[in-house]
């Protein structure tokens, strides 16, 4: 067969298009591109917990297989980009997916590559050496590209912590108006069971460390909830789902 267009077996053996349309061996047609911002630091997230189910969740809700994703690492710690990776790859085998993670240290190529669609979904890490106003800029070169990603299926996920994801969500205005704050140790509860993200994910689920809040400063649209509250409602993780062309 050839992978490159046969929709029942597009990129890879057993692959089937929903859509029964297949071209450069990616399913084609409309499809739903999201953006979520998750307050957990995942540094200290073992595979196989609510948390981590969490990022699987997000990650996943691209079709493609196998899922592309690219971690932007440049100003990461290697602790955390190596936890997320694990993270990914152990929620793949739990979900009989497979990814392909790769580390992107280049903002300008990583854009590209969102625009291009040559990525499916981008995990943006805390950026722990990031200098001030860094991610600023970063925010603004990203701004049509990842536009055009997310509007073309993409999936965009945000791990809020520090002040660069404070400047990278207030530059960019992914999920509008954002104050983050820190928590203290405590159990997060899921807000929204209706919500993608929350399948599967147990309430309460304790942490073994302090999260983010993560608090809208205007309403929420229609296509963006939170999704995990703790038990105050302070928002921990908001989703966003964007139209396809929107």
């Amino acid at each position: 067969v050839d992978l490159d267009s046969d929709p029942l077996n597009c990129g890879s053996c057993g692959h089937v298009c929903q859509t029964a349309l297949c071209g450069a061996g990616q399913c084609q047609g409309s499809s739903a591109g999201h953006v979520a911002a998750i307050g957990i630091d995942y540094g200290v997230v073992n595979p196989g917990t609510s948390a981590a189910r969490l990022l699987g969740n997000a990650v996943f809700l691209h079709a493609h297989e196998p899922v592309r994703v690219s971690l932007y690492a440049q100003d990461a710690t290697t602790g955390v980009r190596n936890k997320v990776t694990a993270i990914v790859n152990a929620e793949a085998a739990a979900r009989g997916r497979s990814a392909l993670v790769t580390n992107a240290m280049d903002p300008v190529t990583l854009g590209n590559e969102a625009a291009a669609l040559d990525v499916d979904v981008v995990v943006v890490l805390p950026q722990e050496w990031a200098e001030p106003g860094e991610m600023v800029d970063i925010a603004s070169g990203w701004g049509q590209p990842f536009d055009d990603f997310i509007g073309s299926g993409g999936v965009l996920v945000v791990l809020a912590e520090g002040d660069a994801t404070q400047e990278l969500l207030s530059t960019s205005q992914w999920l509008g108006p954002l104050e983050l704050g820190a928590l203290p140790l405590q159990s997060l509860e899921v807000a929204s069971w209706l919500d993608a993200l929350s399948v599967g994910v147990l309430s309460p689920f304790a942490l073994s460390h302090a999260a983010t809040s993560i608090t809208p400063s205007a309403p929420l649209d229609a296509s963006t909830q939170v999704v995990v509250s703790t038990s105050l409602d302070e928002p921990v993780v908001i989703h966003r789902v964007v139209a396809p062309g929107q």
